[in-house]
């Protein structure tokens, strides 16, 4: 089977140079905040569902997430519009589960700076809210992987960029959801390695837009 790339003036406008420039900030900043998370000094107890996080901080890290996470967002929207020529109906299914996921997991970011306040991990809001978290994060997982096999064969990237979509999906089953459940600092060091590829991502998707740009 082919594996040229195919794109279109349209799908390689700016607007998918800003969505590579969004996508590439958020990675950075994501990586960045994941790093404050593993080495911020703690200020609840481990039983809280807002820990190493106080009041303070922790309202001011999830809005900040909230915001972080439209992004990210930018990155995969600009990946399925890119894929809608050469898509098979999995690859299209996957792209859009994928978005949902981030949408869902955007919405839980706003929604835990102020529902996450003053309960433990074991409450019944904090296993709700902790459901939600897993559900949004294994929708945005599968669509990747599923959407991801798709882009392997008809890329839309270029070089190892092919390979990316899949990545971002497989890292979410392994290592990030297994590391959740060891110690914090694996867990945000898996989250670290995750934003790095979606550094990466933006990354590709600026270059999609400069070879356009050149002809």
């Amino acid at each position: 089977m082919s594996t040229q790339i195919v794109s279109s003036a349209p799908l390689v406008s700016s607007r998918t140079a800003l969505a590579g420039d969004l996508t590439l900030a958020a990675g950075v900043l994501g990586a960045v905040a994941g790093a404050a998370l593993a080495l911020w000094p703690r200020e609840v107890s481990p039983d809280q569902f807002s820990y190493p996080l106080g009041t303070v901080s922790h309202v001011a890290f999830q809005l900040f997430f909230t915001v972080h996470h439209l992004g990210l967002l930018a990155g995969l929207l600009t990946l399925g519009v890119l894929a809608r020529p050469v898509a098979t109906r999995v690859t299209r299914a996957g792209t859009g589960l994928a978005v949902a996921g981030m949408v869902l997991l955007t919405v839980m970011e706003a929604a835990v700076a102020f529902l996450g306040l003053g309960i433990t991990v074991d409450s019944a809001r904090g296993q709700l809210l902790g459901s939600l978290y897993g559900v949004a994060s294994l929708m945005i997982g599968a669509g990747l992987v599923a959407a991801g096999v798709g882009l392997v064969r008809r890329p839309v990237l270029p070089g190892l960029g092919r390979y990316l979509p899949l990545a971002l999906g497989v890292w979410v089953f392994v290592p990030m959801v297994p590391a959740l459940f060891a110690p914090m600092v694996w867990g945000r060091l898996a989250i670290i390695g995750w934003m790095v590829l979606f550094a990466l991502l933006g990354m590709q998707l600026r270059r999609v837009a400069r070879d356009a740009a050149r002809g």
